[in-house]
């Protein structure tokens, strides 16, 4: 499998791109042959009720169409012309390098590309990361697997104590099963400045299924703030993740 084909497999799983149902317009009550019964109080209750559902209805679908043009802006892959394939949503882009692009100038999978959100710009405006650490993709695949089944998500902590660095990982919202707190040992020691933010557990562990998958052994996380996004980065691969509010 190459790595479009990866990408796209990865890509499918993005469940905040999926298109949702759109709305169901009301029915509309069956009108009565008699002049007589129209004029009836229960039918007019009827009519009454279904005009104040259908009023309800078309709000409900100008807000759905909203979404899902704006959802399907996004839902397709760009192939650059400078050799990367990306794909992205409101709350992460990851970008595959080292790929063939024969037609040398950028396309698109999915549709045109002419609505396409401007990621290259988002990229590029992002300061020098402020701390760094190297990241063992096995270890952390494993762990945030089991995060990801616990809570939907977390505090994601550097932590150095007695001459030991870890990562702390502490369930912020929706725990789906009990879990104080986890913990992943960092074996190699890492000088880095201490950083804490939140993030989805889904996403996290989205980042080291896809980093496995292309038999990428070690990831450098790249942090500026709790605000900002946050890097995952390696050879020839980029997965950018916007952090969780925490107080």
């Amino acid at each position: 499998m190459d790595k479009i084909d990866i990408l796209q497999k990865h890509y499918s799983t993005f469940k905040e791109l999926k298109a949702k149902k759109a709305p169901k317009e009301p029915k509309k009550p069956a009108e009565p042959e008699l002049e007589k019964e129209k004029e009836s109080l229960s039918y007019k209750k009827k009519y009454s009720a279904w005009v104040k559902r259908l009023e309800d209805f078309r709000t409900k679908y100008e807000q759905w169409e909203k979404i899902e043009q704006r959802t399907s802006n996004i839902r397709q892959i760009k192939i650059s012309s400078y050799g990367f394939a990306q794909a992205g949503s409101a709350h992460r882009l990851v970008r595959l390098g080292g790929i063939l692009n024969e037609v040398e100038d950028d396309y698109f999978l999915g549709t045109d590309g002419k609505s396409y959100p401007d990621f290259d710009r988002i990229v590029d405006s992002l300061q020098v990361a402020k701390s760094s650490l190297f990241l063992d993709v096995s270890d952390f695949k494993k762990s945030t697997m089991i995060l990801e089944k616990a809570c939907e998500t977390a505090t994601f902590e550097y932590i150095t104590k007695d001459d030991e660095s870890y990562i702390e990982f502490i369930p912020l919202h929706e725990i789906k099963e009990p879990l104080e707190k986890a913990t992943v040992k960092i074996n190699n020691w890492q000088d880095a400045e201490p950083l804490k933010f939140g993030i989805n557990t889904r996403y996290l562990n989205d980042v080291f299924k896809l980093a496995s998958s292309l038999n990428i052994q070690m990831i450098e996380l790249q942090f500026i703030s709790s605000v900002m996004p946050v890097r995952f980065v390696a050879k020839d691969f980029y997965y950018l993740v916007t952090p969780i509010r925490i107080s």
